[in-house]
């Protein structure tokens, strides 16, 4: 599957400084995922080993700066091999969930600041 891949710190959702790795499907890849049947096709998925999928993805030195909270955030094109492929309804909104395999990167990476995106209750 391919898709742009964003790891991001919840500095500002919950105070929270936990890493989460958020996953943007291409159309194509997006089609493949399996949702419920009245849900248009999943546009964001939750990596859930977040910390392994900096260094399945990332050069040492920024996957470092990463887990040491020197940046706030990295975004990458990929392709991607999941597993454990799930969907979750929290707070009245449905989320998908997978953990990450392997991977392909298919450009360099992007580091900066960006604002978080909102997963989750909150």
């Amino acid at each position: 599957m391919s898709a742009r891949l964003l790891f991001i710190r919840d500095i500002e959702v919950r105070r929270s400084r936990d890493l989460r790795a958020l996953f943007y499907p291409d159309q194509v890849s997006a089609e493949l995922l399996p949702r419920a049947a009245t849900t248009t096709p999943v546009n964001e998925l939750l990596i859930s080993n977040s910390k392994e999928a900096v260094w399945i993805l990332l050069d040492d030195a920024t996957a470092q700066m990463l887990l040491n909270q020197e940046l706030r955030g990295v975004e990458i094109e990929a392709t991607l091999t999941i597993g454990e492929y799930r969907s979750v309804v929290e707070c009245d909104r449905r989320w998908y969930l997978a953990r990450l395999v392997s991977a392909v990167r298919k450009q360099e990476i992007v580091v900066g600041a960006r604002e978080n995106a909102g997963v989750g209750c909150g």
